[in-house]
């Protein structure tokens, strides 16, 4: 027992009682006795016995109603323990803020199911740092130990709570990381703010944590992370602004990242391992970074997607970056549903199932996106897809291109590593497209093939006739602006530039084909012969440049 000096004026006998300090050894001999006489104290554990948990109590009043064995959390969430004397306790905020003062033992082992559920614990700790939530400039360091625990229920995370844990878990040894275990067909981690009419910026951060799954007995309902609260996508209730970083996530058939209402959150240098839906961003009016992470899909039953982007049901859906992830084995690399603006660049994607890259205006079921509108109808514009590698793509077999675009205008599709496809491939690019909703008015770099099967894969299918609304450009520029279509054309055609195999630039006339040829003399003859000439006018100088057609 230790006494300070002081300066109070207050009688001897309250200055004594209120600078008498105590060392426990466990929390629970905090709230079996009576420690009245005290002003603080200090456990050095949760559990007798258990040497991690160490906290500073203040003594905060009398009066209160005793802590039990049966109302520990609760009292812990709102940051105090009543001792037998009615004495409250409050946790010092200069403690360390980590779950095992909340009791956590983090001792749970995968492989055997055995071990001490750590959910009350954490569900207790997030509700004591809770009171940031009105406070979006507030930062809460959260600190999550070596070990492994046994999560069986939704945890939380209250707006400006940035978690660090102690690495991403090796599976090894208790003591290689911090792992978190979701025993429940659910969600674990949900950061979330709710602030009718304030704000939805949440600013908080997860680095440094694995968090793993149950593998197929998981569905759709299970998500590792969900940004805002997908049971009530409101104007109320998201998460905007924060960071996922150096996490890993593991064996899931749900989601790994979900994002229900969010914006602007950076998601980089992760790693997912057979998670079907690795990242799952329903965009609003400003997007996501998703960039440096690494994407293993090596469950051959998992058929699983890299990166989804899909218009979200609050709208919009401007400028998400996909950036330089390695994506392996899955499904579908990259599928964007309805994008406007989005960039995806730099990424590599190996051995996917079927496409790499897929712009469509529907979801990854098939069906249409339920938050379609006039506006959004016609898929993805404006999207820039350049200098990704796209290596073995078509791996089952079937009939898929490396990139699809369906129902998309106006992005440009730019000069990519096509190697090694499986020799089934019809194509490095493909257009869908109907009468209502047409693929038109993308500007496409020709794709090149490398590697094995570069004899069999084509560019494209050039008897598409979606194509006749496309702009080409070779590799080396020369065909910008030139319709590399080479399939049968009609009188509605007529207009049209293209390059004949031989590399002539050709116009269709709407009955046949002519070649361009620059004119050195002035326009001259009838008005007939007239309609074997283009003029192109320079509007700064009005100056005309002849082209003449050859048959």
């Amino acid at each position: 027992m230790t006494a300070w000096a002081s300066n109070s004026q207050r009688s001897p006998a309250v200055v004594e009682r209120k600078l008498l300090a105590k060392q426990l050894p466990s929390l629970k001999a905090l709230y079996d006795s009576d420690w009245g006489a005290f002003s603080q104290l200090e456990t050095i554990s949760f559990h007798a016995g258990y040497g991690r948990g160490g906290a500073v109590w203040n003594h905060g009043g009398t009066g209160y109603t005793p802590t039990t064995d049966a109302t520990i959390y609760a009292t812990l969430g709102d940051g105090y323990i009543v001792d037998q004397g009615g004495n409250r306790w409050d946790l010092s905020r200069e403690t360390r803020v980590d779950d095992f003062v909340f009791g956590a033992r983090a001792n749970y082992d995968p492989a055997t199911l055995l071990g001490d559920d750590d959910t009350a614990a954490n569900q207790a700790m997030f509700s004591f740092v809770s009171d940031s939530m009105d406070n979006p400039l507030r930062s809460i360091p959260v600190f999550w130990g070596p070990g492994v625990r046994k999560i069986s229920g939704r945890l939380d995370v209250p707006p400006g709570v940035h978690i660090f844990g102690a690495g991403m878990y090796s599976g090894t040894s208790a003591s290689a990381g911090t792992m978190l275990c979701k025993t429940h067909d659910g969600v674990l981690l949900r950061f979330v703010r709710s602030s009718a009419g304030v704000t939805l910026y949440h600013n908080g951060a997860l680095r440094y944590v694995t968090l793993s799954g149950g593998g197929s007995a998981d569905t759709v309902a299970s998500r590792l992370v969900e940004l805002g609260d997908a049971d009530n996508v409101d104007t109320n209730n998201g998460a905007w602004c924060g960071i996922i970083e150096a996490c890993g996530f593991n064996s899931s058939y749900g989601y790994g990242v979900y994002s229900a209402h969010s914006q602007s959150w950076k998601i980089i240098n992760n790693f997912y391992r057979n998670v079907r839906y690795a990242v799952w961003y329903e965009t609003v009016a400003a997007s996501a970074v998703i960039s440096g992470n690494e994407m293993a899909f090596t469950n051959a039953g998992l058929n699983g997607y890299g990166v989804v982007l899909l218009r979200g049901t609050l709208g919009g859906a401007v400028g998400a970056c996909v950036s330089k992830n390695y994506m392996i084995s899955p499904k579908v690399g990259v599928w964007l549903s309805n994008q406007i603006g989005a960039q995806v660049e730099g990424n590599t994607i190996e051995g996917a199932k079927e496409e790499c890259i897929v712009m469509d205006r529907r979801l990854p079921s098939g069906v249409a996106d339920v938050s379609e509108s006039v506006t959004y109808q016609n898929g993805c514009k404006q999207c820039k897809v350049d200098q990704n590698s796209f290596i073995n793509w078509n791996a089952d077999g079937g009939s898929k291109a490396a990139i699809r675009l369906s129902y998309s205008r106006g992005n440009y599709i730019g000069l990519q590593a096509y190697a090694s496809p499986n020799g089934a491939s019809p194509a490095c690019i493909a257009l869908e497209t109907d009468g209502t909703d047409p693929c038109k008015d993308n500007v496409i770099v020709q794709p090149v093939v490398q590697g094995n099967n570069a004899g069999v894969v084509p560019a494209f299918i050039s008897t598409d006739a979606a194509w006749r609304s496309q702009v080409v450009i070779r590799q080396d520029g020369f065909k910008l602006g030139l319709n590399a279509y080479t399939g049968v054309r009609g009188a509605a055609d007529e207009g049209h530039m293209f390059f004949d195999a031989d590399g002539n630039a050709r116009y269709w006339d709407g009955a046949a084909s002519r070649r361009i040829l620059m004119c050195e003399s002035a326009l001259a003859g009838s008005a007939g012969a007239q309609t074997a000439w283009l003029r192109i006018k320079i509007a700064a100088t009005n100056y005309k440049l002849p082209l003449y057609l050859d048959s």
